[in-house]
């Protein structure tokens, strides 16, 4: 049976997350992604040090650390630290890398680099998992190369594309409604859905809901308090929204579902390590990542237009 705890951790201030309404959408893929990874090591503590340098307890101190770091800013896009190994000799500094947007993490961001773009071009590359698919199915040739790239294992994942052969010379109205008409199909027959699309609107809504104080109050509890423990509800709601600016409905029905949704997506996930089973629609941090890729394109875009 669960235990209630209600004592808040006194790093924890409401007033630190002031500002998150101006957070941009690269800011808040930041923001979310390096919570997600604490969540990672929680689920997984062998993920922290996967050479085997640091003991249990140590990997348990660099929870606690990680999520103390958040605490203090929780606004900051960087999570990464030294932490500072204890040892009969002398004290050993270790360098944790969580997530953030250091040098060397700019590529996250672009969605041609990491994952691939909602459309694009077919480039003669792309042709190769074509006939991959179809060599599988050399015998059928009546089989429509969407049923082949969906019915072979390996072949296709959320990240990979869908061949569809256009005519340029119809119009554009004809084009496009055709291929609404086979995107419909494709989605049917392979039971694929799509999360809703992430967009300025949405962003603003999760600074209101307080998204982040949410989840650095849940991960503070999966890390320090015992098994059974956890926060209420009502402890969360006193603790988030102690001006009643939303009610305690707002956090079980908005808040905590979209904190689920977003920790579905793994660390595997987050580097498109080969998967077992296909996926049936894109994560939200997908969509995030996507729309943070255009938003930053098109500023960079503004920017060049404004010095030439």
């Amino acid at each position: 049976m669960a235990k209630f705890y209600k004592e808040i951790p006194k790093l924890f201030q409401l007033e630190k997350y002031q500002g998150l309404d101006k957070f941009n959408a690269c800011e808040w893929f930041y923001a979310l992604s390096g919570r997600q990874m604490i969540f990672n090591y929680i689920q997984d503590p062998m993920l922290i040090d996967t050479i085997g340098e640091l003991s249990d307890g140590d990997r348990t101190k660099v929870l606690k650390q990680a999520i103390e770091k958040v605490l203090k800013d929780p606004l900051a896009l960087n999570f990464d630290f030294n932490y500072i190994r204890k040892n009969p000799q002398n004290d050993e500094s270790v360098r944790v890398f969580v997530f953030g947007d250091d040098e060397g993490s700019e590529e996250f961001m672009w969605v041609d680099k990491y994952h691939y773009p909602p459309a694009k071009k077919m480039k003669n590359v792309d042709l190769k998992y074509l006939k991959a698919a179809t060599d599988l199915n050399k015998h059928y040739d009546g089989m429509d190369v969407v049923d082949s790239l969906f019915k072979n294992n390996g072949i296709i994942n959320q990240y990979a594309e869908v061949p569809i052969v256009i005519n340029p010379f119809f119009s554009d109205e004809i084009i496009i409604d055709k291929i609404r008409e086979l995107l419909i199909k494709i989605r049917q027959e392979n039971s694929i859905s799509y999360s809703k699309v992430v967009s300025n609107k949405m962003l603003k809504a999760w600074a209101r809901y307080r998204i982040l104080a949410y989840m650095d109050l849940w991960l503070w509890s999966r890390i320090f308090l015992e098994q059974n423990e956890k926060f209420s509800f009502a402890t969360y709601h006193k603790a988030i929204f102690p001006d009643n600016a939303r009610n305690q409905s707002t956090i079980e029905k908005e808040v905590k579902p979209l904190t689920d949704e977003i920790f579905s997506y793994t660390s595997s996930d987050t580097f498109h390590y080969e998967e077992q089973e296909k996926p049936k629609s894109i994560s939200i941090m997908d969509h995030l990542q996507i729309f943070a890729a255009v938003e930053k394109a098109g500023s960079e875009s503004r920017e060049r237009s404004y010095y030439k």
